[in-house]
């Protein structure tokens, strides 16, 4: 029976083989048994994927290196090359160099153990705040990277102020004294009644309260002081330092009507002036110097035994402390003994940090403020220590913020963060956490896509979304027709053009998905790009046009192991120049004077390449002494490792009069093959069984290349008798190529 179907989509992208018997799936029509440098667009084509232009080489080869995206605005962008003890940068598509053309480079503390985990993804985690990046990596103190100027970074470290801590002593037999100058930047010497030090608590903070009133009486209006009279209002205490111009020998001065709220410097409480037609009393009215709320804060400095440690006054501490020790007392959740955050991320205008199950949030505004109370008093602003409460003792791997939600993951399963009314701001007292789905993740940095979130899920084989459900959230499968080969170990999103996450395997590989959820396109693809890939970021091109795709991959080259790193060429759009169309791997292009030396291959050397000049194919080359020679001058060329690509459609499902088609002898004879601004391709039943189109139409010149192709190309199909009788499509050329639509004719046997 004769058929001739149409397959004019192509956007379900590669499936899994599993649903090899599948043809009653809606994606069947659309999917792909093979998809490799090629891009399912979300309308139904299928566009040849740009090869990458080289950049640089990273600064040793021998180490693994990371990138991370740094974006100020979409016209002010860098990415970061994260190598053991430096940071380097790139910007408008090239590296940052001096006035001197030298590389510019700032010195980390990140070591080559701490910029991959054990999962495999990156170990610094960060979060950008205008020209400011938070960094987070487990085994260090939190840092601070500031730009000045675009030739001038500062790496320092993040001072928390008046916190986090963690939970208070409630052993009441373990005192602590601090004496010596307990005034802000004052030193003071720490004892307790047991041994509570040791040397990892260098660098961490301390917090030390009053155990009770201290006989400090509480300010009341209209009572009897005088100048050196401690009182306390609230938790603030204070200290009468001036009194009225009567004489209070036999007067005594009054405290005022107006509580002293304030948290700094001297304010008086009345006028301090006599009252008339009361001669009983003095002046009404006081002045009062705040000295601190019952507790100060301090930085660890030294610690000379388990009872004694050294430290300096960061917030000042209660002189009562000095004579009367106290149990109430709590080390701060930041230190080499107790540990450092290993995460970071933004949410309600809160600066938030991560380690095992914790969750400290800065106050609302001030990112380095974690005060859980201001002054003694707990605010809406105050900062917040939480926990996330859940069955399992997994410790937090990623932390993804939305606009209401901060979604929170864990290796046994997801959970949300939100306000628990939308009444009041998120705050004290108003939080709320729910567990909302159980998967389980790694730390592989997840990335946002329209409202919903992707992550990777445990084992690292698979994608999920979470998305809003009816009660809570759900997370999609995104691997559903098509499963990870290999763990992933990055991911970033590519909003424009192709709406597409990428991600790196850890076996090397780079594999992308066309996401786009209003019309629910799920297509996988794959990437090759003649090397191992090991880190991925994306950042606005320099022009904003696009988002572009930064990749450092290994290769072997001459013999040696090269890390490079390179950005994804564009796509070829009508209006482009052809000649300068890239589709090979870490290219290089040549715009001139006609020549037939092309230099500056010296990241290719020893390697055969793929070679275009002035928009045609010539034969390839291996690079020698950094050059090639071409057969003739050339004023334009592109010159890099083959990227071929290759597709295959699933098996045909058409011209059964009863039943499937499946399993039933076919034979396709004839195929026409729709394409846009193409050239080259080649087409059979199988890969490398295919014939090449031809393009060249009668009376065109052939002292050049072929013009390119949007339009209808009919062939003599290759293939011969099959039961599972498919199409396939392959190139190896430097040229664009999408495809539209195929239309087969065929003749399927019932016998």
């Amino acid at each position: 029976m004769k058929a001739n179907p149409a397959i004019t989509s192509f956007n379900a992208g590669l499936l899994s083989p599993l649903l090899g018997g599948r043809p009653d799936l809606e994606k069947w029509q659309s999917g792909l048994v093979r998809c490799d440098n090629l891009i399912p667009r979300v309308q139904g084509a299928l566009q040849r994927a740009a090869g990458s232009v080289f950049v640089g080489a990273v600064k040793d080869s021998a180490m693994r290196c990371w990138l991370a995206p740094f974006v100020f605005s979409q016209a002010d962008a860098f990415v970061m090359e994260f190598g053991p003890g430096y940071i380097r940068f790139f910007r408008n598509r090239g590296r940052l160099v001096d006035a001197e053309d030298e590389i510019f480079e700032i010195e980390s503390p990140y070591l080559a153990a701490d910029l991959t985990r054990a999962d495999g993804s990156f170990g610094v985690r960060f979060e950008q705040s205008g020209d400011v990046v938070y960094l987070a990596c487990a085994g260090h103190a939190p840092r601070v990277l500031k730009r000045l100027a675009n030739l001038d970074w500062v790496l320092e470290p993040f001072e928390a102020r008046g916190g986090p801590f963690r939970d208070a002593n409630t052993d009441e037999a373990i005192e602590v004294s601090a004496t010596g100058t307990l005034t802000v930047g004052g030193t003071v010497t720490l004892t307790a009644s047991s041994g509570i030090f040791e040397a990892g608590h260098v660098g961490g903070l301390f917090e030390l309260e009053l155990k009770d009133g201290a006989d400090v009486r509480a300010w009341q209006v209209r009572t009897t002081t005088d100048v050196g009279d401690r009182r306390r209002a609230d938790w603030r205490h204070c200290l009468c330092t001036q009194v009225g111009p009567v004489d209070t020998s036999d007067k005594p001065a009054i405290c005022g009507e107006e509580l002293p709220v304030h948290t700094r410097g001297k304010y008086w409480d009345g006028t301090g002036e006599e009252q008339k037609g009361d001669g009983a009393v003095g002046s009404i009215g006081v002045e009062w110097e705040y000295l601190h709320s019952g507790y100060g804060h301090v930085r660890i400095t030294g610690v000379t035994s388990g009872t004694v440690a050294t430290a300096e006054v960061l917030a000042r501490l209660p002189d009562e402390l000095a004579t009367q020790a106290s149990h109430r007392w709590a080390f701060g959740a930041w230190s080499p003994a107790a540990g450092w955050p290993d995460n970071v991320c933004f949410f309600r205008e809160r600066l938030s940090w991560f380690r095992g199950q914790q969750v400290w949030h800065s106050t609302a505004g001030d990112f380095a403020n974690f005060e859980a109370r201001t002054h003694g008093e707990v605010l809406p602003d105050s900062a917040v220590v939480l926990s996330i409460q859940s069955a399992q003792g997994n410790p937090i791997e990623w932390a993804a913020p939305t606009r209401s939600v901060l979604f929170i993951g864990a290796g046994g399963g997801e959970h949300s963060l939100k306000a628990q009314t939308s009444a009041s701001p998120y705050g004290p007292g108003n939080t709320q956490q729910d567990p909302e789905t159980a998967w389980g993740g790694v730390g592989v940095e997840p990335v946002q896509v329209g409202a919903g979130v992707v992550f990777v899920e445990k084992l690292g084989r698979r994608l999920r979304m979470l998305v809003p459900a009816q009660d809570g959230y759900e997370a999609l499968d995104l691997n559903k027709y098509r499963g990870l080969m290999a763990p992933v170990i990055a991911m970033a999103w590519q909003q424009t053009p192709h709406e597409s996450v990428w991600c790196v395997t850890a076996e090397g590989g780079l594999e992308a998905l066309t996401l786009q959820l209003e019309d629910r396109v799920f297509a996988w693809r794959r990437h090759l790009l003649a090397g191992a890939v090991e880190s991925v970021a994306v950042v606005p091109s320099p022009d904003g046009g696009r988002d572009d795709v930064w990749l450092i991959v290994r290769r072997q080259i001459d013999g040696e192991t090269r890390r490079h790193v390179e950005v994804m060429a564009a796509e070829y759009e009508a209006g482009d120049d052809q000649a300068l169309s890239i589709y090979a791997a870490s290219a290089l292009t040549y715009e001139g004077a006609p020549t037939t030396t092309l230099s500056g291959l010296e990241h290719l050397e020893g390697m055969s390449v793929t070679v275009k000049v002035d928009g045609a194919a010539h034969p390839d080359r291996v690079v020698s002494g950094g050059a090639i020679t071409l057969q003739t001058p050339a004023g334009k060329a592109v010159v890099g490792l083959a990227a071929p690509y290759a597709g295959q459609i699933m098996p045909l499902e058409a011209g059964a009069a009863a039943g499937s088609a499946q399993g039933r002898i076919k034979r396709v004879h004839g195929l026409t093959v729709r394409l846009l601004d193409s050239l080259g391709g080649r087409f059979g039943p199988a890969p490398g069984r295919c014939d090449p189109l031809q393009h060249r139409r009668a009376g065109e010149a052939m002292d050049g290349p072929p013009a390119l192709t949007s339009g209808d190309v009919a062939m003599t199909f290759p293939g011969g008798y099959d039961g599972a009788a498919t199409i396939a499509f392959e190139g190896d050329d430097g040229f664009p190529f999408t495809l539209i639509g195929l239309y087969p004719e065929l003749v399927t046997y019932e016998g």
